[in-house]
């Protein structure tokens, strides 16, 4: 390839552009996904694979790559990511395919509002067997990929199921078993990107003291903005939604974390797309805590800030060297709290559409057990 001048872009692993065409190609094992804006270049490449290579060619409107099904939709100017049969074929190997379906990933366990210490939640049932352990393990595994790839609803209760996967217990098996019956309600999950700007965007968020061992988590999304959109967002890029290392001292230290979690991915999203020819100016990325933009932007400085860990100040340096740009919007124009943490079912239906497509809608609110 480099004899034909395809070389590997210095980001990105794993993705090649040509020197001097509009010509960009990755490489997954033997999975090629090639962008062109010209024909000629594209039997030019295929001739120069050739000559070493047997291969075959798909220049359908719907092809598959990676486990996705990509699916060019010209006339309604959108791509839908989904992979049909998917959660079919992991319910079948989990025994769960008479599956009644539920209407959310997790149970909903409510705050104690107005008590003067909130108590974390203790699991005292019995430990897991060693089957009931493997088996948690698969299904996160399993459920993972999907929830990573396209139905991103999934992702706060998968990880946390993930965090207690070692050492599993009787209701962490009922929260294995209440994530299969989500997926068995909505199968068929899609992401649907429509055109943009192709300028990255990102959303963050915390909840605080909202884990086991008085952990917090971050969450995020990233997203290929366009503030045109009135009826939710482009489809996600990515979405976070992890357990902080560090034991944060407030609310404001744990949103500060999340900034630096999404911050990271941002970067290293930035770099890709700039790889693939769309320069990208300062990422922007939405917090809703007031205190820890400020701190982003060194336009608040507290006495308790020498307490947070160093790591953390490496988004105010990012701010400063324009790589990224921190703004407040409130909270209910947040796209990351969802991710934060377990939500009722109301609100997760309501949500839903927000982030994804279903190729097979599910019925209206009010024909749905609660």
């Amino acid at each position: 390839l480099t004899e034909h001048d395809y070389v590997q872009c210095p980001n990105t692993p794993a993705l090649f552009k040509h020197k001097t065409k509009n010509f960009a190609f990755t490489l997954v094992v033997d999975d090629f996904m090639i962008k062109y804006s010209d024909d000629s270049d594209l039997d030019e490449f295929f001739e120069v694979l050739r000559k070493q290579y047997v291969i075959t060619t798909d220049r359908n409107d719907t092809q598959k790559y990676v486990g996705l099904t990509i699916a060019h939709d010209r006339p309604n100017s959108k791509i839908t990511l989904s992979m049909p049969g998917y959660v079919e074929k992991a319910l079948s190997r989990f025994g769960m395919e008479k599956a009644k379906g539920a209407n959310s990933p997790a149970v909903y366990i409510p705050p104690a509002y107005g008590a003067h210490v909130q108590f974390e939640e203790s699991d005292d049932t019995s430990p897991a067997t060693p089957e009931a352990k493997t088996r948690i393990q698969e299904i996160v595994g399993v459920f993972l990929f999907y929830a990573r790839a396209v139905d991103c609803t999934m992702l706060t209760a998968i990880n946390k199921l993930a965090s207690k996967q070692a050492n599993p217990t009787e209701d962490v098996i009922a929260a294995a078993e209440r994530l299969m019956q989500y997926a068995a309600r909505f199968p068929h999950a899609v992401v649907e990107i429509r055109p943009s700007n192709m300028q990255l965007m990102c959303h963050s968020d915390a909840s605080y003291l909202s884990e086991a061992n008085s952990r917090s988590r971050a969450a995020g999304i990233l997203f290929l903005g366009d503030p045109t959109l009135t009826d939710g967002l482009n489809g996600a890029i990515d979405c976070i939604s992890v357990i902080i290392k560090n034991v944060v001292a407030s609310a404001s230290e744990a949103e500060y974390a999340a900034l630096f979690i999404v911050g990271q991915e941002a970067v290293a999203a930035t770099a890709t797309l700039e790889d693939l020819g769309y320069p990208q100016a300062a990422t922007l990325i939405i917090c809703d805590n007031q205190c820890a933009v400020g701190i982003a932007n060194r336009t608040v400085k507290q006495k308790h800030t020498k307490s947070i860990a160093m790591k953390m100040h490496w988004t105010r340096d990012r701010v400063e060297m324009d790589e990224l740009r921190v703004e407040w919007r409130p909270g209910k124009e947040n796209l990351a709290d969802y991710f934060t943490k377990t939500h009722p079912v109301h609100h997760h239906l309501a949500q839903r559409h927000v982030y994804i497509r279903d190729q097979n809608p599910f019925k209206c609110l009010s024909q749905i057990e609660t």
